[in-house]
């Protein structure tokens, strides 16, 4: 192991670089739908669906810089991310109505998700090396993110909160 990668702050560097590469396209289509569905409720789903998936990304990424023969444990990870992604999901609803801090909300978000959802991934490892069930937990945590927003949407379209 280069003296480099044994650097704690090159390794948060890393893995918060590459978590915030990967969740901003997920999270900036998410807050888009704000154009479709009210954005009371569409960011604070957006938020917390954003929490998951950056946690997701922190937990493969720091799999892949950490070269310690651990791997991070994905679902401590996403779980504890959504935990602490409460406190921007409830700040959006707050910030629902401020059209010009959209943009600002939207960085917020995702900047607070990733460095949270890094620390976790660095600080919640198993020293089970294997893969096995890391697939089938992405894609669970990725079903349930994507079913997750879907069901908001549909329910907030029965209420007549949807429609441009």
């Amino acid at each position: 192991m280069s003296s480099r990668a044994g650097n704690p702050v090159f390794r948060f560097l890393s893995v918060f670089s590459l978590s915030l590469i990967g969740t901003t396209p997920f999270s900036v289509f998410l807050f888009v739908m704000g154009l479709v569905v009210a954005e009371s409720i569409i960011y604070p789903t957006a938020s917390l669906a954003t929490a998951a998936i950056a946690g997701l990304f922190a937990g493969w990424a720091s799999s892949s810089v950490v070269e310690d023969g651990k791997r991070a444990d994905l679902n401590k990870v996403v779980v504890g991310n959504l935990a602490i992604g409460v406190i921007p999901a409830v700040a959006s609803v707050l910030l629902a109505s401020a059209v010009s801090r959209a943009v600002w909300l939207i960085g917020g978000v995702l900047v607070f998700g990733c460095v949270t959802g890094t620390i976790l991934a660095l600080r919640l490892r198993t020293s089970d090396a294997t893969v096995a069930g890391d697939g089938q937990t992405t894609v669970g945590w990725l079903l349930g993110a994507v079913v997750g927003v879907g069901l908001v949407i549909f329910v907030a379209s029965l209420f007549g909160l949807t429609g441009a």
